[in-house]
């Protein structure tokens, strides 16, 4: 009889610490969410100077399809990789079927890498997070380049 109530003593007692610290996690993560400093946020990345002049078609400079030239004039997003899902075939083996994305917002055109397995590099640096570009960027898909024209 006296070992029953230890026993249910125990699970009590273990019940009562899982849930402090249950509760201890939950504090710290809330913790740590408000004491991010506006201030210290990582800017958004502003266009440099050269992209003012807006860019209206896509120049395959290195690649498979070199010399084609595809017009972005009244599209607000475009794909690029290997696949014809995508709205730029670059018909690069090295490219994923859906490697990159462009898009373009009212500061300008942006590159964002989606997923791929190699990657994307504007200006020869692999680029993590939408990227900023303009006329005359060369962005890397693989074993192509593609440059911005005005």
């Amino acid at each position: 009889m006296e070992s029953n109530i230890v026993l249910v003593g125990l699970r009590i007692a273990l019940l009562v610490a899982l849930w402090l610290v249950v509760l201890l996690v939950v504090k710290s993560m809330y913790v740590a969410v408000r004491s991010v400093d506006p201030a210290s946020a990582r800017p958004v990345k502003k266009l440099r100077g050269r992209d003012k002049q807006q860019a209206t078609s896509l120049l395959i400079v290195s690649g498979p399809r070199t010399n084609m030239v595809f017009d972005m004039s009244g599209l607000s997003s475009l794909t690029l990789g290997r696949g014809a899902d995508s709205t730029v075939d670059l018909g690069d083996d090295y490219a994923t079927k859906t490697h990159a994305r462009l898009f373009t917002t009212a500061g300008g055109w942006y590159v964002e890498d989606l997923e791929s397995r190699n990657g994307t590099l504007v200006g020869g640096r692999k680029i993590t997070e939408p990227e900023p570009v303009g006329v005359g960027d060369d962005i890397t898909i693989g074993q192509s380049i593609v440059r911005l024209m005005p």
